[in-house]
């Protein structure tokens, strides 16, 4: 018969293997974790880019063009429903083009929701926007902090919840339209489609050489701390982790500047010039010219709106 504690799977190191501090992750699992993420999102990307979809379908200088122009458009739009009716028309596409309208929304409001939401949190009270006001915060004589004196009155004013109601559906719906952009392009295709649209080709190229190595420099820090993880049975303390973490980014500083220069040179020995010049590799198909068709009304709409200052 079988013991019960050889069935058990669950393995753990001990107390003197274990490399966490009080329960926390060490900064050495913490840098494994974040570059395992990295990968993982631009993984993701990739995956997203090659889907059978609506916007994966069409030319990368329409949609980047597209995308720009409904950028321009939306900062001069000043009423809400116009920019909700174009956030609705957003995730219909991103469902169309099988990004997943949950995941989606909900990564737009964790990143670009709550961080813009945080900056002009300040925009709501009397002190910036006066209005009339809608909620009392407090009400005193005198109010001192730390010797500043400070507002008799802090209220919630309806002309700074329009401002920030306003400023945050924009700036999300703005930042939804770039990464829409390029979520459904492949990398390749959309530096070329920026060079395209006359973007300086040596721009295009650091892009491309800056994206593609930027994955060689994190696998290298990847194996480094791995290296240092197989060999350490104990940490040290905090203050001597972190000075170790300081030398591994003063250290991949120095290995980016060498790795640059050896690609300058290699590029050189092989007859570059500074020209990165390429053919156009875009032809506009018959999904471009139905997408066309839809996009011109939709943008006259807009600029309509801006126009008449509806």
């Amino acid at each position: 018969m079988t013991p019960k504690w050889l069935n058990e799977t669950k393995i753990s190191a001990c107390n003197c293997c274990e490399l966490s501090v009080s329960g926390k992750k060490s900064y050495l699992d913490k840098t494994l974790s974040g570059i395992r993420q990295f990968f993982a999102e631009t993984f993701l990307q990739e995956l997203n880019a090659k889907k059978d979809g609506l916007l994966q379908k069409l030319d990368p200088r329409l949609k980047l063009t597209a995308a720009l122009i409904s950028i321009f458009a939306l900062s001069f739009i000043h009423r809400p429903a116009a920019i909700i009716l174009t956030y609705v028309a957003l995730l219909l596409l991103a469902f169309f083009s099988k990004l997943g309208v949950w995941s989606f929304t909900r990564r737009m409001l964790l990143t670009t929701g709550l961080f813009t939401a945080l900056i002009i949190l300040p925009t709501v009270f009397n002190i910036s926007i006066p209005g009339r006001a809608i909620l009392v915060i407090y009400k005193l004589k005198d109010f001192h902090v730390f010797g500043i004196n400070l507002p008799s009155t802090l209220t919630i004013t309806d002309n700074g919840l329009r401002f920030f109601f306003l400023f945050w559906l924009r700036v999300l719906t703005m930042a939804s339209v770039s990464v829409l952009a390029i979520a459904t392009t492949k990398r390749e295709h959309l530096l070329s489609a920026l060079q395209a649209l006359r973007l300086p080709s040596f721009l295009t190229m650091m892009a491309a050489l800056a994206y593609r190595f930027l994955h060689i420099l994190i696998k290298v820090v990847e194996n480094i701390h791995l290296a240092k993880k197989s060999r350490s049975i104990k940490l040290d303390n905090n203050k001597e982790e972190r000075r170790w973490v300081a030398g591994r980014i003063g250290w991949t500083f120095e290995k980016s500047i060498a790795l640059s220069e050896e690609i300058t040179q290699a590029m050189v020995s092989r007859g570059w010039q500074g020209d990165n010049s390429k053919a156009n590799i875009f032809k506009f198909k018959a999904n471009d010219y139905i997408a066309l068709i839809f996009l011109v009304p939709f943008f006259a709409l807009l600029f309509f709106i801006i126009i008449k200052g509806y």
